[in-house]
């Protein structure tokens, strides 16, 4: 099967997409034109005419059409070639019964309606469906935008039935199993099934787990044998390790007696000793504090005489310092107050040069503010004429009636109504003429003469003359009375309407319109040039102006008071050639007090530098004179109170004399302690008291074990435990050899069905053969020669798919990066499409758009050479794309889709420029005024807080949902719905099926982004 053309109408965003050409010498095409220009609608728009039912209706069929009113219903025509017959497809998604299907072949034949869909079905070999059934559709040839990197295996990508056919047809005829092969494998499965389960382990009440259930009860009857009688060994055994410990620990008391009662001997002596020590030690430390005080002392005044010796020595010195400091203070302060003087005097000099260039300055500033408040008056006078104009222009649109553009068509189609209604009801109206009379003619309320012509809509009575009453019933009946009730209601809604407008009638609306539009263009004109001149802005700089002007002719009074000897010029040349002039000579002054400045700071630093250093010198001499005095004091004091120097050495050596001999007598008792040793007597007790104790509890605990155990002993048993030990030993190996002999039985037929499946499998392989050896032969344009891919078949389908590289290693799929799963992904695709060929003229289309997104520069040139190596295998392959220039290399036939209109206004005015049936006349609407631009939803930004909002509504749905019942939740009109899932699908967040109801799914719905 082969695509030849195809043209779109009316098709969400594409209004027509012009009859495009899909085949090519080589079989590849490349589909190509900027983002967002309508190229996945368009392989939608062809896939949805393929599977798709024509009479699917409600919010799907709503979502297909285009955006705007009026416009046409989805509309597809696609040429293609099947069974060496060329055929045409016309699809018309109505949403109702009016829906349209026509295919017709090349010799004539034509089909409509369920049959055409069923010979579509016929061909393609899918039944086209409603909506939610399009996602399984040619799922393995239909690669959409944002799923080339997904798992060709999975359920929803093969076509199961259709492969196994054609498999078993092509690769495993001749190795198929025989019927004597399937019933011996029944007879091993029935086998194998009544001794295990599923997962490998023995049935419920088979031999085998009788058998080993037996088994293992016997080994617990024996292990309870040997404890009954290890019980009774351990017990005996107690009892005779407790009279032993009882024996030992009695022993033990009787040996640690004697030790006991020296130790108590030796701490009573240390007690004594220890009191003795504790009566002699305060008399000694009496006699060491009278010694320590008698020392401080004579170290105090013997240290106190030694510093006034040696201030004395340093006043002399330290007076002459000081007087010199002060002659050198008062020399500097006389030159300060010199300096001072000067610096004074320059500065004022400064002040008067700074005032004449103040003066200069402000008399030039003040002529420069003269020519600006000059230009701003003559910018307002024409800014107040404008004001006027416009208001002028204004009262004149005031006074005309309120009739826009809107409202004049509002007119316009109130008055077509109602003379449409009034036409109706003529042509269904009764006219009555009178040719001539010779009495008087009444029709209901109206006198008629010869000649008069009335139509009558209602019931009404003729009269002739005062003796005829004839009653006339129009044709038409309740029909006629409901026109005539139109007519009336839809004049006077016109009549209503002109007054609201407040016209007399259309002819006038139209003048009025017209001058409205007349004044509006004028008064907008006016407007932009009072816009350009900036009105407020303009009154704004105007006071400014004149105030500044103000302040600088003040500033000039008030600076030429303090000048008199300067005259003040009148132009503008003269006050600049003053101000430079003032300028040089405020430099100068400047320059003159700066020099003062310095010579003054120099005199003010050297003041700074003396007057401290004298004060600090003064200070410090005055500081030492007070201490020598506080000296004197203090030695008469000490002198007086304890003696002259002769005194306090008697008493030094009579305290020295006491210490020493209180300190020997101490120390004697100190001795003696030590020699006993005291740490080590108390250690000791310590000891012989654990120990003790120790003794005591290990004869308590052996004593009330022997009583345990000859309590226990007393107690007989019926059976001799090793009798039964030995009874429960022989049961125990009688029951494992029946146990070891069921379970080699059940081993064998567990190896048996092994080997059974083992050459199936080897059998399963042979049918993969095809299918392997096509897909590895596409791979190696891309990896290279050592390159393959394998997969298994696990009987629910085809898994575990891995690439295999020579010096990179194997890699399942999942773990293969994203444009590595695109490339072999499509490499797979293309192997299955030229296998299933074979059942379709040795050719099948296959589209693949945008597949290629993560595919560098490098790896492009071995994707080119694998889709010209599925191409010259005959597949036709369409590759839809935003950059053909990438693919110049392929020799491609090249389809530019930019050209595709997708607004009301080029639909509706213009024909297509490329051959194609022309759209019937109750799909557009030539009235329709042209959109205001593009209404592709996938131009509108999405916020960052819509798509947070799509996560959550779909987080709701346990991560997938369709796309119509999705966006009704969420309550959102369609372009900004479609901006959202783009972005989001733009950022791998999730991923979309194919068409407006396909379904959403998360991507990795426990890790996705709150």
């Amino acid at each position: 099967m082969k695509l030849l053309s195809a043209q779109v109408r009316n098709y969400r965003i594409i209004r027509d997409s012009g009859r495009l050409d899909l085949q090519s010498p080589s079989g590849l095409s490349i589909l190509g034109a900027p983002n967002e220009s309508g190229k996945s609608t368009l392989v939608e728009a062809i896939h949805c005419a393929l599977f798709l039912a024509h009479r699917t209706g409600g919010a799907f069929q709503k979502q297909m059409r285009s955006a705007g009113e009026g416009t046409g219903h989805p509309e597809v025509e696609l040429d293609f070639q099947a069974g060496g017959t060329k055929y045409t497809l016309r699809k018309v998604f109505r949403g109702s019964a009016s829906s349209s299907v026509n295919l017709t072949a090349d010799n004539g034949t034509q089909w409509t309606g369920s049959d055409a869909e069923a010979k579509l079905a016929e061909l393609t070999g899918k039944a086209p469906g409603n909506g939610n059934q399009l996602d399984g559709a040619w799922a393995h040839l239909w690669v959409w935008q944002g799923e080339s990197g997904g798992d060709p295996l999975s359920n929803d990508q093969l076509p199961k039935d259709l492969l196994n056919d054609r498999l078993a047809r092509e690769g495993g005829g001749a190795v198929l199993r025989s019927t004597s092969d399937s019933r011996v494998m029944a007879l091993v499965e029935a086998a194998y099934g009544g001794i295990f389960t599923l997962a490998g382990r023995a049935c419920a009440g088979s031999e085998l787990l009788l058998a080993e259930t037996a088994y293992k009860q016997a080994l617990v009857h024996q292990g309870q044998a040997k404890q009954t009688l290890d019980r009774l060994e351990t017990d005996i055994q107690a009892k005779d390790t407790a009279l032993r410990l009882i024996a030992e620990a009695r022993q033990g008391l009787l040996q640690i007696e004697p030790e006991t009662r020296q130790n108590a001997e030796s701490l009573k002596t240390l007690t004594g000793l220890h009191d003795q020590r504790d009566k002699a030690q305060p008399r000694k430390q009496e006699a060491d504090n009278r010694l320590q005080t008698l020392q401080a002392i004579e170290k105090d005044i013997t240290g106190q005489q030694a510093e006034a010796d040696r201030l004395e020595k340093e006043l002399e010195p330290a007076q002459n310092q000081v007087n010199d400091l002060l002659a050198q203070v008062r020399e500097a302060e006389l030159r300060q107050v010199e300096r001072d003087q000067e610096s004074h005097a320059a500065r004022k000099l400064q002040d008067h040069a700074q005032e004449r260039q103040d003066l200069a300055q402000n008399l030039l500033d003040c002529l420069d503010r003269e020519t600006s408040v000059a230009d701003l008056e003559e910018k307002r006078e024409k800014v107040l004429g404008l004001v006027k104009e416009i208001a002028d222009l204004e009262a004149r649109l005031a006074e005309l009636a309120p009739v826009d553009a809107k409202a004049l068509v509002e007119l316009r189609n109130l008055d077509h109504e109602a003379t449409i209604a009034e036409v109706s009801v003529r042509a269904m109206a009764l006219e009555l003429e009178v040719v001539r009379t010779d009495r008087p003619v009444r029709l209901g309320e109206t006198e008629l003469a010869a000649g008069d012509r009335q139509r009558v809509a209602t019931i009404t009575e003729l009269s002739l003359g005062d003796g005829v009453v004839i009653r006339i019933h129009p044709g038409g009946g309740d029909a006629l009375a409901e026109k005539n009730q139109e007519a009336r209601t839809a004049r006077e809604k016109f009549r209503q309407a002109l007054n609201q407008r407040k016209v007399s009638s259309l002819d006038e609306a139209v003048r009025v319109q017209a001058d409205r539009g007349t004044l509006d263009t004028e008064l907008a004109g006016a407007r932009r040039f009072l816009k350009g001149l900036g009105q407020g802005k303009l009154e704004l700089d105007w006071d400014q102006a004149k105030k500044e002007l103000a302040g600088f002719r003040g500033g000039v009074a008030r600076l030429a008071k303090n000048h008199p000897d300067l005259a003040v010029p009148a132009s503008r040349a003269s006050a600049a050639t003053m101000l430079e002039a003032c300028k040089v000579a405020h430099h100068q002054a400047q320059a003159a007090a700066r020099e003062a400045q310095a010579s003054q700071e120099a005199c003010n630093q050297r003041v700074s530098a003396l007057r401290p250093r004298w004060g600090k010198e003064e200070a410090d001499l005055q500081r030492r004179k007070s201490k020598l005095t506080e000296l004197h004091g203090r030695i008469g004091q000490l002198t007086t109170s304890h003696g002259d120097a002769g005194a306090r050495q008697a008493k030094l050596g009579a305290a020295a004399t006491e210490q020493m001999s209180l300190e020997a007598a101490v120390q004697n008792l100190i001795d003696q302690i030590d020699a006993l040793a005291p740490a080590a007597l108390e250690q000791t007790r310590n000891r012989l008291e654990r120990a003790r104790q120790v003794q005591e509890q290990a004869l308590a605990k052996a004593d009330s074990t022997r009583m345990e155990m000859e309590g226990r002993l007393g107690v007989v048993p019926g059976k001799d435990p090793r009798a039964e030990l030995e009874a429960a030993k022989e049961q125990a190996e009688v029951l494992q050899a029946s146990f070891r002999a069921k379970t080699i039985r059940a081993n064998g037929i567990r190896l048996l069905r092994e080997q059974f499946n083992e050459s199936a499998r080897n059998v399963e392989q042979q049918v993969l053969r095809p299918l392997i050896e096509k897909v590895n032969g596409l791979v190696r344009h891309l990896y290279g020669t050592g390159a393959f891919v394998s997969f298994k078949d696990s009987g629910d389908g085809l898994s575990d798919l891995q690439l295999h590289r020579p010096g990179f290693g194997s890699f399942p799929f999942k773990d293969l990066s994203g444009g590595t799963r695109e490339q072999m992904a499509s490499a797979f695709r293309l192997a299955l499409a030229e296998l299933l060929a074979a059942d379709h003229d040795g050719c099948l289309p296959v589209v693949l758009d945008d597949s290629f997104a993560n595919c560098d520069s490098e790896r492009l040139r071995g994707l080119q050479s694998l889709l010209d190596a599925a191409a010259s295998r005959g597949l036709q392959v369409l590759v839809v794309t935003c950059d053909p220039a990438s693919y110049a290399a392929l020799g491609a036939c090249q389809v530019d889709l930019s050209g595709m209109t997708r607004s009301i206004h080029s639909v509706a005015a213009t024909t297509p420029s490329q051959p194609g049936q022309p759209l019937s006349a109750d799909e557009t609407n030539p009235d329709l005024e042209p959109d205001e631009g593009d209404n592709d939803a996938l131009t509108i930004a999405a916020t960052v807080d819509d798509q947070a909002s799509f996560l959550a509504v779909l987080r709701e749905a346990k991560g997938k949902s369709g796309n119509i019942s999705l966006r009704e939740k969420l309550g959102w009109p369609e372009d900004r719905y479609g901006a959202v899932q783009k972005a989001l699908i733009d950022s791998k967040l999730i991923k979309s099926g194919r068409g407006k109801g396909g379904s959403v799914e998360l991507v990795q719905p426990e890790d996705a982004p709150e």
